[in-house]
C-alpha cells in the first residue's frame, strides 16, 4: 500500500551527452517497468510496463530520438500477470523473423502458451496450442525456424525439452529421450544446434552432458556425480514415493513421502511436513534436491515419515485456474489444501496423527505459521524460518500481485495474515529469523514474538492472580 520507488528510462550516447527520457508514464505509485530491451532496429526500445495492480502488462516501443512511445501489445488477466523474467529470454522477450515479431508467454486461454506478437499490427499468434503449460523458452534455431521450450504435459513434477516450428510445418513434439525421466535442464547455443543438459530424479544426483539438436544425440558426458552416487549407495536410505492427494473439492495435488529405512507398516510413525505453498516455488519435484533431500533422509533415519504437498497456487504446470485460485486468498486456500492433504494421509494406518510436525523457509515459514495457528488441533510442532507473519509488511510487487491493493482489499489481508491467528497456537513453535534479512524484514517476526509473548504473559498472570475453577 505504500509509495514505491520512482523509476524512469533514459538513453544516452556511449560517448556521453544529453539524456533523452522515454515517456513511459510510470509514476512512483502507478506501476512498474520490469523489463526493457533494444529492438533489433537499434532506434527503439521495447519496454514492458505493468500497472500497480499487476493485472495488465503493456509492451511499448519507444523512439530513442524523440522519447515517444506507443503500445504494441497488451496482456491482461482478471487476477494477476507474472513478470516476463527469464521464461522467454534474459530480456523478457525473444525477437524472431529478423526483428519483425517477438515472442511472449500469456495465460489468456487458460494455459501458459507462447505467442508471436507483430508490433505493426498488435496481432498475437498462438504458437503452442493445447491443454498444457509451457514452462520456459530456452532456445531458438533461427535457420530451421524451431523454438525449444520446457514443459511436462503428463506430470507436473517433471520437466522435458519440447519444440515447435515457427513455420507451422510441425506440431509440438518432445525432444528429450524417454530414458531421461525426471527433471531436465537445458542451456542451448545461439545457433540452436548444441545444448548443455542435466538430468536428475528424486534422490538421484544429476548427470550432465552435451548433445546435438534436434536429435538429442549425446556428444559427451560432462559429469555423472559418480562419487556422490557411490556414497549415497552405502547409506541406509529410506524408500521414497510420489502420491496423489486431493483438495476438499477433488482437485488432484502432488505429494511426496520419504519413509524410514526400517519402515514397518504395522507400526505408527510421526509425520514431518516440508512446505512452501506460495506462488514462487514447488517442493514436490522429481529432481535432485541436494541438502534438503539429505536432511529429510536424516530425519527418516531417526524414525519420521517426511512428507510434502504442493497445494493450489504453487507454480505447477497445471493451468491458470490452478495457479490463480489463490488470488486474494493467499494463506486461506493454501492452508485449506494442506489440511485436506494431511487428512487423507492420516487415513493411512501407519500415520500417527498425534505427532504431526511441519517446517518451511520464507513462504514455507509463513505456511508453517498458518498451519499451527489455523489448525492447532492437527499440527503439533513447527519450525518457521524467515516467515512473513503480517502480509502488509512485505514487498508491494509480491504481496499486491497475489492479494490486490491494500486500500481495497484490507479485509482480505487481515484474513490471510498468519499473525491474526497467533492466539490459537497450542503446539511448539520454533521461530528462526535473521535480524539483517533485507528481503523478509525482521519487524514482522518481532511483531509475532510480541503477540505470542503477550498472550502467554496474560495467561500466566490470570492463572496466578485469579485462581480458576469451582470451589
Amino acid at each position: 500500500g505504500g509509495v514505491n520507488a520512482s523509476a524512469k528510462i533514459g538513453v544516452v550516447a556511449a560517448s556521453g551527452g544529453k539524456v533523452k527520457w522515454m515517456d513511459t508514464n510510470v509514476t512512483s505509485d502507478s506501476g512498474y517497468i520490469p523489463r526493457m530491451t533494444w529492438a533489433p532496429n537499434s532506434s527503439e526500445l521495447l519496454i514492458q510496463k505493468m500497472n500497480r495492480l499487476q493485472n495488465q502488462s503493456e509492451y511499448r516501443l519507444a523512439n530513442v530520438k524523440t522519447g515517444k512511445s506507443r503500445v504494441v501489445f497488451i496482456d491482461s488477466d482478471s487476477a494477476y500477470i507474472e513478470m516476463q523474467t527469464n521464461d522467454v529470454g534474459p530480456e523478457g522477450v525473444r525477437w524472431i523473423d529478423k526483428g519483425s515479431r517477438f515472442l511472449v508467454i500469456s495465460e489468456r486461454d487458460g494455459w501458459r502458451h507462447c505467442y508471436a506478437v507483430t508490433p505493426t499490427t498488435g496481432k498475437a499468434e498462438l504458437l503452442t496450442p493445447g491443454d498444457f503449460d509451457l514452462g520456459s523458452i530456452v532456445g531458438i534455431d533461427e535457420a530451421e525456424g524451431t523454438v525449444y521450450f520446457i514443459a511436462s504435459p503428463k506430470s507436473a513434477i517433471q520437466r522435458y525439452l519440447y519444440s515447435f516450428s515457427l513455420t507451422g510445418k510441425s506440431s509440438v513434439k518432445r525432444v528429450t529421450p524417454d530414458d531421461l525421466e525426471g527433471t531436465n535442464h537445458y542451456g542451448i547455443s545461439p545457433t540452436g544446434k548444441i545444448a548443455l543438459y542435466s538430468n536428475s530424479r528424486f534422490g538421484v544426483p544429476p548427470t550432465s552432458g552435451v548433445c546435438s539438436l534436434p536429435d538429442h544425440k549425446q556428444i559427451r558426458i560432462l559429469s555423472n556425480n559418480a562419487r556422490l552416487k557411490s556414497v549415497l549407495a552405502k547409506e541406509n536410505l529410506g524408500d521414497t514415493k510420489f502420491v496423489e492427494l486431493k483438495t476438499a473439492n477433488g482437485i488432484p495435488m502432488d505429494a511426496s513421502l520419504i519413509f524410514p529405512p526400517d519402515f514397518d507398516g504395522s507400526k505408527k510413525y510421526p509425520v514431518f511436513f516440508y512446505v512452501y505453498g506460495e506462488p514462487w516455488g514447488t517442493t514436490v519435484n522429481d529432481s535432485w534436491e541436494g541438502s534438503t533431500y539429505l536432511f529429510h533422509q536424516m530425519l527418516a533415519q531417526r524414525g519420521y515419515i517426511v512428507a510434502s504437498i504442493d497445494n493450489r497456487g504453487t507454480p505447477s504446470l497445471k493451468g491458470r485456474a490452478w495457479r490463480k485460485s489463490i488470488y486474494g486468498k493467499l494463506g486461506v486456500v493454501t492452508a485449506e489444501d494442506q489440511v485436506a492433504g494431511l487428512k487423507q494421509l492420516s487415513e493411512l494406518p501407519y500415520i500417527d496423527t498425534t505427532r504431526v510436525g511441519i517446517w518451511g523457509w520464507s513462504g514455507g515459514g509463513t505456511m508453517t505459521l498458518q498451519m499451527l495457528f489455523r489448525h492447532p488441533e492437527l499440527y503439533h510442532v513447527g519450525i518457521a524460518i524467515a516467515s512473513v507473519p503480517e502480509e502488509t509488511l512485505y514487498d508491494t510487487i509480491y504481496q499486491e500481485r497475489y492479494m490486490g491493493l491494500l486500500k481495497t482489499n484490507f479485509k482480505l489481508y487481515e484474513e490471510s495474515s498468519a499473525i491474526n491467528y497467533a492466539k490459537n497456537l497450542k503446539g511448539s513453535l520454533l521461530l528462526v529469523h535473521g535480524t539483517g534479512d533485507d528481503n523478509v524484514h525482521y519487524q514482522g517476526v518481532e511483531l509475532l514474538i510480541n503477540k505470542l509473548h503477550l498472550h502467554n504473559l496474560m495467561e500466566k498472570f490470570i492463572l496466578n492472580h485469579l485462581p480458576p475453577g469451582p470451589r
